[in-house]
């Protein structure tokens, strides 16, 4: 840090904006001149409408497709008549490699972004991945472990990670073209960790989503099952049936990809265009 402070200089084109801005009597990295003016406010609203559809899909949903790997080859294992620590064990390797071939899919998924950004526009960028994040996620909640059981895992995650996390390479190209130089740090600051911030309503609202229909379909199960089961049957009975409302809560939870979708007409087009400045 003490050497990216000494030796790294400040871009000519910040020094410029900087002493234009203090001859004109005005401030760089002002929230008063970014809220006071009326396309920068625009901007910076919309902005994290934007971030909150990216960070909420990624950290209310995404990221939870471990726990229902988890529950999934918990059951699974179970009903192979497992012991507890191969249970646990098994579970721990499948949730660690859930994540790892999500981060694969989301390496993948950024560099294509950035292509499609380059080529076809941020906006039409934006639109694909969202919608492919909204469709791929659905269909991965609802299907993983269906096809061919915990090896799901292999192809869906990454498919998942793909959508999921190329958005945020679209933050880093997107976000700073919406400002000028002066109010730039500041601009991409107040949308990305603004909607962090009410991102973190996301897992709260699947948790909640999660536990009122869990609680609908365990109840369902039970005065379905016929009479005489075991309790271990019972047991998976209504493991599988907290699975399948999760699964549920998590693909209503997606409806979030279509807030990206729908404000972006309301967002300036900025490929091929020069840096706005003020």
């Amino acid at each position: 840090m003490a050497t990216i402070q000494l030796r790294m200089k400040e871009p000519e084109s910040w020094r410029l904006s900087n002493d234009k801005a203090k001859a004109e009597g005005k401030k760089s990295g002002s929230y008063a001149d970014l809220f006071g003016h009326r396309t920068w406010r625009r901007h910076a609203l919309l902005g994290m409408v934007l971030s909150c559809a990216g960070v909420i899909g990624l950290w209310g949903i995404g990221v939870f497709s471990s726990d229902l790997v988890g529950d999934i080859v918990t059951l699974n294992l179970s009903k192979a008549g497992e012991s507890a620590a191969a249970i646990n064990k098994g579970k721990q390797l499948w949730m660690s490699l859930n994540l790892l071939c999500f981060n694969v899919g989301a390496f993948a998924g950024m560099l294509v972004f950035t292509r499609v950004a380059v080529n076809l526009g941020r906006k039409k960028a934006f639109g694909m991945f969202f919608a492919g994040s909204l469709l791929v996620t659905v269909f991965v909640f609802q299907m993983i472990g269906k096809i061919s059981g915990r090896y799901d895992i292999l192809w869906m995650a990454p498919l998942m990670g793909f959508f999921h996390l190329s958005v945020f390479a679209g933050f880093s190209i997107y976000l700073p073209e919406l400002f000028p130089t002066r109010l730039r740090a500041t601009g991409v600051s107040f949308c990305y960790n603004v909607g962090r911030y009410l991102a973190a309503l996301g897992p709260f609202t699947l948790g909640a989503l999660a536990a009122n229909f869990g609680k609908k379909a365990q109840e369902a199960a039970v005065a379905s099952a016929p009479q005489g089961i075991t309790d271990a049957a019972m047991a998976a009975l209504k493991s599988a049936a907290k699975i399948d409302a999760f699964r549920d809560a998590a693909s209503w939870m997606c409806l979030i990809f279509l807030l990206g979708i729908i404000v972006l007409p309301l967002l300036p087009e900025t490929k091929d265009q020069p840096l706005p400045e003020d």
